[in-house]
């Protein structure tokens, strides 16, 4: 069985594309082979990041994907070598400024181009005429990722190879108006403690932003597209953005994916109790929080919760790229005016480095608004971190009644850093009974392996296409 999926599978940069590269590896232990395609507007982005941070090209990424089995049709490649060859221009744009900021305009402003259009109906032309593959083999087309960018392509590709189009929500991809508003106004006014009548104007000028989005667009266009199914790592995509509603009016069919998403192998050995009795013997009273550090993560609730955790003497480790300038000043500003001094800021780290620091802390730090699953937490639990966490769709989800995480209310700073301190406080003979425990262990077990997760999003489409 065949299948054509649209992905931009950069394992380097973010959680989307790391869960679309490991499923892409494993689709074909499960009887279906992947021919990927990616749209232009990410394979720009992923060759800007790639110079910009002098990291792996991410043409060694699609040929690692080609020694398990994924088919990169000879399209792409071309595609890449183009945008790299002319990849300068971009790049001279990014001097002297803050490059979070710069790429992601850059792909918001590339992602409403006609580039995207054309470039997917010039790969189905040449995929139809060169490809070694019959098209009437392939069964589905598969979105593995909910932005417009891949929901567009893939919609497209459905509609003109006559397939079932199906859709993995790796985050909602949109939220509704309200909830933008005074997510926006608390970051700001209430943490941020920004002047309150310019942040008006601010917000006023968002307004449009977030009526009309392109992803409600992709959707809509979808829906009209052959779309016959979606996919969810957990509830929180589908119960955010409102999905499960409209889709259920559409007949559309729902499915969520368990185990939504798994740890590589460098971690995945702490299933095993042994192993996981040495790591939780190494623990030291430190709390860490690590995320993309943006309001969205809770990074302007932090000093709150730091200057709580100092009244006992703890340190709160932080770590991590700042992906906005001026959320970066507000907070460094907000630690200066009320005097707190027992963050330590590391900066973005290395992979190694960074397991390295979780495996002796305690507790993560976990004030995240925004989240479809959490990859942060799911990796901090199998090296032995409790988590404090808000009560939100996606921590419910999937991580509620596990002993080793606690939930508290969403912007409640005090109750989380309560929580934090009395998992600090306890000895770590009670601290390894709770992350010993027998439900817990499942759940670990269950996510130790990016094979599971393939297995799961298989079995999801092929349910949805028998029904």
């Amino acid at each position: 069985m065949y299948c054509l999926a649209i992905a931009c599978p950069n394992p380097h940069h973010g959680g989307g594309g790391r869960r679309s590269f490991e499923v892409l590896k494993y689709l074909s232990e499960f009887g279906v082979t992947p021919i990927l395609y990616i749209p232009y507007s990410d394979l720009i982005y992923s060759v800007i990041l790639g110079e910009y941070y002098k990291e792996r090209k991410f043409i060694d990424t699609l040929r690692e994907l080609e020694r398990f089995n994924t088919i990169v049709p000879s399209e792409l490649y071309e595609t890449l070598e183009n945008i790299s060859l002319n990849i300068q221009h971009h790049l001279d744009q990014l001097q002297n400024k803050v490059i979070c900021n710069v790429l992601s305009n850059i792909k918001r402003s590339i992602q409403g181009l006609k580039n995207n259009t054309l470039s997917v109906k010039e790969f189905f032309k040449r995929f139809i005429r060169n490809s070694e593959i019959n098209p009437s083999k392939l069964e589905f087309v598969y979105s593995m990722n909910e932005i417009p960018s891949c929901v567009v392509a893939g919609a497209f590709l459905a509609k003109s190879l006559k397939k079932g189009l199906y859709v993995q929500l790796q985050l909602e991809p949109f939220k509704p108006m309200k909830k933008n508003i005074i997510n926006d106004w608390n970051f700001r006014v209430v943490f941020g403690e920004q002047k309150i009548p310019r942040e008006i104007i601010r917000i006023l000028g968002l307004i449009p932003q977030f009526a009309f989005s392109g992803s409600r667009y992709s959707f809509s266009y979808a829906m009209h597209n052959n779309l016959k199914g979606l996919l969810a790592v957990s509830e929180a995509p589908l119960v955010i953005s409102g999905l499960d509603s409209w889709a259920k009016k559409r007949k559309i069919k729902l499915k969520i994916v368990r185990p939504g998403n798994a740890v590589d192998e460098k971690i995945s050995k702490y299933v095993d109790e042994k192993e996981r009795s040495r790591l939780l013997y190494k623990k030291e009273n430190i709390a860490i929080y690590y995320a993309r550090l943006h309001s969205s993560k809770g990074l302007l609730e932090i000093p709150f919760i730091a200057r709580k955790l100092a009244t006992k003497g703890y340190r709160l480790m932080m770590i991590g790229r700042f992906e906005n300038i001026v959320e970066k000043k507000i907070f460094f500003k907000i630690c200066e005016e009320r005097k707190i001094k027992n963050i330590e800021y590391f900066g973005w780290l290395p992979r190694d480095d960074l397991l390295e620091i979780v495996s002796r802390s305690k507790v993560l730090i976990y004030p995240s608004h925004s989240d479809a699953f959490s990859l942060v937490v799911l990796e901090a639990l199998f090296l032995g971190c409790s988590v404090v966490a808000y009560d939100i769709p996606a921590i419910r989800s999937v991580y509620e009644n596990l002993k080793p995480v606690k939930i508290v209310g969403e912007y409640d700073c005090r109750a989380m850093a309560e929580k934090a301190i009395e998992i600090l406080e306890r000895d770590i003979a009670e601290h390894e009974e709770e992350h010993l425990d027998k439900e817990f262990m499942n759940f670990l077990g269950a996510h130790s392996s990016w094979r599971n997760v393939a297995k799961a999003d298989v079995e999801a489409i092929k349910e949805m296409m028998d029904c």
